[in-house]
């Protein structure tokens, strides 16, 4: 199936709510029975200290405790009367406390876009403004949507903007290295970075949703659908690569830009070309991610297309040949003529995108501007 995110989690994870901890650590609470439930641990600022990255599941009526995992499996516990119990152990299970003015499954261009909109893509986005923009920082944070994902969504992973892990084989990180604590986002965000503060509301739904994994969709009927070039059991799936407008587009690529990008610098040929990186373990070092085609390719305005915006050698005497019929249209400003064909590789499919895209679920049962139910 299609991934929920580029390089981590492979479900969507829900949030439950928060529990009290006692002074000295110790916590006891109920939790929904049947359900995969892991716990983060929060400071007195709800930034995440220590994350579960496994999970516990219990039967209905089942008590349970953390020793096996986090003390000797072989011990058990003492229980003499001269040891005093765990504070939380001296009375009744706290029940979970459910969080006001947020979604229970976050889906990122409904909840956490708009934040980005309204204090990040001013100085990065595609066009000048007044802010700073355009491209500040060489960082996109707009949503306009690549063959997978938004952009903002693949330059804030690549760019280590947050910290989850994502599928990386390694466990029991030390305190505060993985989730909000030791993600940069919510550090640009607080005031320090040209004076950009987001409101609590707006902190707390960024926070939540790295914690519960920093996925894309908010909803599994999102899988397969508006994307190109998606996978299902591994293989890509939903290419462009036998598209006409494909193969014509990636002629010019190879008159033009192959004989500079060569090697790590090698350019996409197809909306669905990933240039041999493994989609589900990458490493975020790899310097070919800065040719990727989720970040080359823009479908929701395709003059804007980083493919498009980089300078280009003419066209060498002898090599004309003619494009494939096309409809007419007038080019944007900022596209030559030497870049039309690209353009018009990217314009088909952007409606193609556009007309089967349901990244996000507005019908869903989650209100948007509520806790979900």
């Amino acid at each position: 199936m299609d991934p929920l995110s580029y390089g981590g989690t492979f479900t969507l994870e829900r949030v439950l709510g928060t529990v009290p901890v006692e002074a000295d650590g110790s916590a006891h609470f109920e939790v929904p029975a049947l359900r995969s439930v892991f716990f983060v641990a929060l400071d007195r600022d709800d930034l995440a200290v220590k994350r579960m990255q496994s999970f516990v599941t219990l039967q209905p009526g089942e008590v349970t405790g953390c020793v096996g995992c986090h003390e000797q499996r072989a011990r058990t516990p003492p229980t003499t009367d001269t040891l005093a119990l765990p504070l939380a152990a001296r009375r009744p299970p706290s029940r979970l406390e459910p969080i006001d003015d947020c979604p229970d499954v976050f889906d990122f261009p409904r909840d956490i876009q708009p934040i980005l909109d309204e204090h990040c893509a001013g100085c990065h986005g595609y066009t000048a403004t007044a802010q700073g923009g355009p491209y500040a920082g060489k960082l996109i944070l707009t949503g306009d949507r690549g063959p997978m994902f938004s952009h903002s969504y693949f330059h804030l992973t690549v760019r280590r903007l947050f910290s989850d892990g994502r599928n990386q084989p390694v466990s029991n990180y030390a305190p505060r290295t993985l989730g909000s604590s030791a993600s940069r986002i919510l550090q640009l965000t607080d005031g320090s970075h040209h004076g950009v503060q987001l409101p609590p509301a707006q902190k707390k739904r960024l926070r939540l949703w790295i914690e519960t994994g920093a996925p894309y969709p908010g909803t599994y009927a999102a899988l397969g659908s508006g994307m190109i070039g998606g996978y299902a059991q591994n293989e890509l799936v939903d290419t462009d690569f036998d598209w006409p407008t494909t193969r014509f587009g990636a002629a010019i690529l190879e008159r033009r830009c192959a004989s500079c990008h060569t090697g790590e610098r090698t350019l996409p040929r197809a909306l669905a070309d990933e240039l041999g990186i493994s989609f589900w373990r990458f490493d975020l070092a790899d310097p070919r991610l800065q040719f990727s085609r989720h970040r080359l390719f823009n479908l929701t305005r395709p003059e804007h297309s980083l493919l498009l915006l980089a300078p280009s050698h003419p066209r060498p005497e002898g090599s004309a040949s003619a494009p494939p019929k096309t409809p007419a249209r007038a080019l944007p400003p900022s596209v030559t003529p030497t870049t039309s064909t690209s353009w018009t590789w990217s314009t088909p499919a952007a409606g193609t995108s556009r007309r089967s895209n349901a990244s996000t679920c507005p019908t869903s049962n989650r209100a948007p501007n509520g806790c979900g139910k």
